[in-house]
């Protein structure tokens, strides 16, 4: 037997909730541009995170099998 248990709000909260509203048109035009700008801006960065890592584990992979050599300005001192 297993048990689920989730600590969600749902939307019967919600329907409870009073939440101010701009009466003027014009505002909430305004809050709405805001919003989706940085929406906008927030998948652009995602965007961007999820290439560099990818570039990041391409680079990683060159590295780790020798197709790009790491140069080493001194060399390793192994004691034995």
């Amino acid at each position: 037997m297993s048990i689920y248990y989730t600590n969600a709000i749902g939307l019967p909260y919600f329907k409870k909730m009073k939440i101010a509203c701009p009466i003027e048109l014009e505002e909430q035009r305004n809050i709405a541009a805001k919003i989706k700008a940085s929406d906008t801006r927030i998948f652009s960065l995602q965007d961007e995170l999820s290439k560099l890592k990818q570039q990041k584990q391409g680079l990683m992979h060159d590295l780790l099998t020798g197709k790009v050599p790491v140069k080493v300005k001194e060399p390793e001192v192994v004691d034995g």
